[in-house]
């Protein structure tokens, strides 16, 4: 698996993990359905927000702590 199909996998568990769930599938439906929603770049920063509100600061911080500049993060 390389690091963009790793990307979305684990996209694909954060959101499973979130309220109303995102399962995986035999077919890699989800995987495709994800690739069709967000770029890369997208998929990687979503993994750090969650169904709760979340003030910008923390968000930055997260995702900074991951190796995403601060000025990506809107």
């Amino acid at each position: 698996m390389d690091a963009t199909e790793r990307i979305y996998r684990d996209l694909q568990r954060h959101l499973d993990r979130q309220a109303i769930g995102f399962p995986a599938t035999k077919t890699g439906a989800e995987i495709r359905i994800l690739e069709r929603l967000f770029s890369p770049e997208e998929a990687r920063l979503a993994l750090h927000l969650t169904y709760k509100p979340a003030p910008l600061e923390r968000i930055r911080e997260s995702a900074e702590r991951s190796g995403i500049p601060r000025e990506r993060v809107a």
